[in-house]
């Protein structure tokens, strides 16, 4: 079983969406993330190298960038966007892939343990990068 622990930039994506749209997308990644995250499935796939995050998942029309550290069992959920067509949108706002984001409010992570939800959410002092890439 592995831990999921979310960054402030990927809180500040689930606090854009409204209540409904974030209880499918915390639902989903704990469905998709909690036992096989590094393993491929229709809606899950590995990224071609990028800074942002090496996995992608796909819950309806939203999309989840993670990372795995295998050794602790660890999933990080690094951003979470909205996808329509090819265009995908981070808080709102439409970003080209590869493009650069910068976040003011980048400092600690925090964590989703055990059928914990969002309003329970503890923080950790997990440092986290101040900027955010999309992957290409």
């Amino acid at each position: 079983m592995f831990a999921i622990e979310f960054t402030s930039e990927a809180e500040a994506d689930l606090a854009w969406f409204k209540k409904q749209e974030r209880n499918i997308i915390l639902d989903g990644i704990e469905e998709n993330l909690r036992f096989e995250p590094e393993v491929i499935t229709r809606n899950r796939k590995r990224l071609r190298p990028n800074q942002t995050a090496e996995w992608e998942l796909r819950v309806d029309k939203y999309r989840v960038f993670y990372d795995v550290t295998d050794v602790v069992r660890i999933v990080s959920v690094e951003a979470v966007g909205l996808k329509i067509g090819n265009q995908l949108y981070f808080r709102g706002k439409e970003r080209e892939l590869g493009k650069r984001l910068q976040f003011r409010d980048a400092g600690s992570c925090s964590m989703l343990c055990c059928n914990k939800r969002a309003s329970r959410i503890s923080s950790c002092s997990r440092p986290t990068a101040n900027s955010l890439f999309l992957p290409r």
